[in-house]
């Protein structure tokens, strides 16, 4: 079953991965209907930010042991934020 009407994924903030996955969701036809890009916050606004969504995702490529290994400061942002 496609979720198409029954989801949204709202992409926030920017980096290495922005053009590319911009690029996929309107070949797909999914912008602006189930995927958003909104534009990066302050710092001291990413908990607020975050307490309007359900879901967090954090995008951190295992180039490294520490990446391995650790967990980034986002997940504890999220669950500041209620999620």
């Amino acid at each position: 079953k496609s979720l198409r009407g029954n989801v949204t994924l709202t992409l926030q903030g920017f980096g290495v991965l922005e053009d590319e996955l911009r690029s996929a969701a309107e070949e797909q036809g999914l912008v602006p209907e189930a995927v958003t890009f909104v534009p990066p916050c302050l710092p001291d606004e990413v908990t607020h930010a975050a307490s309007a969504y359900d879901i967090g995702l954090v995008s951190v490529e295992p180039v490294c042991l520490n990446n391995v290994l650790s967990m980034p400061n986002k997940v504890f942002t999220y669950l500041g934020g209620g999620l």
